[in-house]
């Protein structure tokens, strides 16, 4: 059925998106700082709040400029080691850093760096044409414009884009190659930006878009690592997602849409203190802050927890965490809707499961098909017997909470799903794709959901009044239920999880543990083999 009170409202925003075309220029930073948060655009970019000087912006940026000036004023395949060291020292830049300890630590950090990009210099059969190239494109009804940092020749004469990274989050081709959602902002949308700026440019088709990990590590040395994919042939369709992604932000930008969006970077925030969102937690710095899933890594593997969370090691991706991800972003931007009809139709849940399907993870296309046409059927079986007999739009999604919890943790995380029912009652739905059905024991044990009831009262101001899980591959919605004494357990839970995290941290000692996910851990461990023999070859 239509609901005829929407058409209007759309009309006029048809007419007013016409009025608004073109008086936009954007970069990519602008587009990564909108999609990340829309109040943190209004204060940088146009009240331009100050921001504080951060440390791995100074020391990217030192990386960024030695390089830049090691090529333009170098033959790294003549050069010696001393004069990039040179360069890297008239580079530095130290205004971020606490104290001199702090940016010894980072000095050195850059050292290993550029003695292992020096030696991968030395032997690169490319040649370099252009450095911190600046562009400007038409892109859509809109202006971009950035710089690249490098542009080669390749050895059979094509184009290579490179652009350098610092951070040691290395994504692999697979990650590189997927396809751009709107409402993302990630390396694969700033390759792309750069794909159409050497069309447009220098009217060449780039043969490589390479993202250069220069902090890439192997068995504790610097290995910078080049991952390289291609847009040639197919990306017609890329480019129309990110017209699609640049139109929408743009809008938003033109109207004044800058509403605050909470997610773990908020802790990072330059505003966070004058954010509506946030109240001040007085003893944040004394504070560990813990999400469900990283404070379980610590309690099943202390091993895996400092890899993850202290060594930063990159992880492989996993195509369980792919899967489970398109289910959980189909479903989000579905309970979002509010378009013409009192229930979206079936083809509109189809056409936002392809959307936002990830191809990441997955060992062959023949496992990747296996579990599409899984998820087909998933979301196909729960339109029939959740939705097509009534839709109603969320009152939340994915909704943020950031809470100080006992005496020594900050909890964060993100509940799936709240809605409001006739009655004014709440209840909260958790989308679960795991292929076991649990118990009622599991369920009321679930130590993530009583993080949720808990957060409830301090973030939205009620309580809920049923908790369910959603078990898509069984089309069961199976209801648990909490208590005052389910929170008190939680706290101390959390409370001693995080003295063990810190008393780890102090001593240096993170032991390994067996377990049921040992299994799909990327790490090198001799109990990997026990835990097969334990649990069976079955990656969850």
């Amino acid at each position: 059925m239509i609901r005829f009170e929407k058409i209007i409202p759309l009309i006029g925003k048809f007419i007013s998106n016409l009025f608004l075309r073109g008086a936009v220029r954007l970069s990519y930073s602008k587009i990564s700082t909108y999609s990340q948060c829309p109040l943190k655009y209004k204060y940088q970019y146009i009240e331009k709040r100050p921001t504080k000087p951060s440390l791995y912006l100074d020391f990217g940026s030192t990386i960024h400029n030695t390089l830049r000036d090691y090529h333009r004023d170098c033959d790294p395949k003549k050069a010696k080691l001393e004069d990039l060291m040179a360069t890297y020292h008239r580079n530095w830049i130290a205004t971020a850093y606490k104290d001199k300890e702090e940016e010894e630590a980072f000095r050195e950090r850059g050292r290993g760096i550029l003695k292992a990009y020096y030696e991968k210099a030395k032997v690169d059969p490319n040649r370099v044409l252009y450095l911190e190239e600046f562009f400007k494109v038409k892109i859509g009804d809109y202006e971009l414009v950035g710089r690249i940092d490098r542009v080669d020749r390749l050895p059979d004469g094509g184009w290579e884009i490179i652009d350098y990274k610092t951070s040691r989050k290395i994504k692999d081709e697979s990650e590189l190659e997927s396809p751009l959602h709107p409402t993302e902002v990630q390396e694969t949308l700033q390759l792309d930006i750069y794909h159409i700026a050497c069309q447009e440019n220098w009217r060449r088709e780039p043969k490589r878009l390479s993202i250069y990990y220069l902090a890439a590590q192997e068995n504790g040395q610097y290995r910078p690592r080049k991952v390289s994919v291609s847009r040639i042939g197919g990306e017609a369709q890329r480019i129309k997602a990110l017209k699609r992604a640049i139109h929408n932000i743009a809008q938003g930008i033109q109207k004044e849409d800058f509403s605050p969006k909470t997610g773990p970077l908020c802790g990072w925030c330059d505003y966070k203190e004058t954010c509506p969102e946030f109240k001040e937690i007085p003893d944040a710095k004394e504070r560990l802050r813990l999400s469900y899933s990283k404070m379980s890594m610590f309690q099943r593997c202390p091993a895996q927890y400092q890899a993850v969370y202290i060594d930063k090691i990159p992880m492989k991706p996993k195509f369980f965490f792919s899967f489970g991800s398109s289910i959980h972003t189909t479903f989000e931007e579905f309970y979002a809707y509010d378009g013409l009809f009192t229930t979206p139709p079936l083809r509109y849940l189809l056409k936002l499961y392809n959307k936002h399907w990830i191809p990441i993870g997955y060992r062959n296309k023949e496992e990747e098909r296996r579990y599409y046409q899984d998820g087909l059927k998933m979301v196909k079986d729960y339109y029939q017997k959740f939705i097509k007999k009534g839709f109603q739009r969320a009152r939340y999604l994915e909704k943020y909470f950031e809470l100080p919890i006992g005496e020594k943790a900050i909890m964060i995380g993100y509940m799936d799903r709240v809605d409001e029912l006739p009655d004014s009652s709440h209840i909260l739905i958790d989308y679960k794709t795991e292929p076991r059905q649990p118990t009622q024991e599991d369920l009321d044990n679930d130590l993530q959901f009583t993080t949720y009831y808990w957060a409830a009262p301090i973030v939205l101001n009620f309580t809920f009044d049923h908790l369910y899980f959603d078990y898509l591959r069984f089309g069961k919605r199976l209801e648990t239920k909490r208590t005052q004494e389910d929170i008190d357990r939680l706290i101390i839970t959390v409370d001693q999880a995080a003295e063990d995290i810190r008393r780890a941290t102090e001593l240096n000692d993170f032991p390994r543990k067996i377990n049921k996910y040992c299994v799909s851990c990327d790490l090198e461990c001799p109990l990997k083999e026990e835990a097969i023999r334990l649990y069976g070859s079955l990656e969850v």
